[in-house]
C-alpha cells in the first residue's frame, strides 16, 4: 500500500493529484494507495442548483463566502455540499477492487474498520448511522 502524504494542500490540488493517482491505478501503473492531505478552507459542492438547498439562502450565502475568502468549489464526486478546514485530515484510498467485492461491500468494510479504529486507538464509540 501506497501512502502519499501531501500535507496541507487546496481542494483543487487534492483532487487533481487524486484524478492523477486513479488514472496511474486503472492502468496499474502504481498499486492500492492512500492519500492523505490537510484541506485549506473551502466549501465544495457537485451540482449548485441542488446542493444550494443545504442553505436557507444562496445567494447571502454567497456573499458570506466571497466575504470570508472561502472558495465554492464544483467537484468531481456526489455527497452533496460540504466544509473542509485544515482541521480535518481527509485519506482517500485509490484501491483495484477484486471481483465480486464492489463498491457496497467495499463501502461496509471501510466503514467497520473505522467504527474499530475509533474504538481501538481513540476509546471513540462510533455507529453506523
Amino acid at each position: 500500500m501506497n501512502i502519499l502524504y501531501h500535507g496541507r494542500a487546496h481542494f483543487q490540488e487534492a483532487e487533481r493529484q487524486l484524478k492523477k493517482l486513479a488514472t496511474a491505478r486503472a492502468h496499474n501503473t502504481v498499486g492500492d494507495s492512500l492519500l492523505i492531505f490537510r484541506p485549506e478552507r473551502a466549501f465544495s459542492y457537485s451540482r449548485w442548483e441542488k446542493d444550494c438547498r443545504a442553505v436557507r439562502n444562496p445567494a447571502a450565502f454567497e456573499k458570506l463566502c466571497t466575504e470570508q475568502n472561502i472558495p465554492l468549489i464544483q467537484a468531481r464526486r456526489g455527497g452533496g455540499m460540504l466544509y473542509h478546514d485544515p482541521g480535518q485530515i481527509i485519506v482517500a484510498p485509490v484501491l483495484m477492487l477484486k471481483k465480486g467485492f464492489g463498491l457496497p461491500e467495499y463501502e461496509h468494510s471501510l466503514i467497520d474498520a473505522m467504527i474499530r479504529s475509533l474504538a481501538d486507538l481513540c476509546d471513540i464509540t462510533a455507529v453506523r448511522i
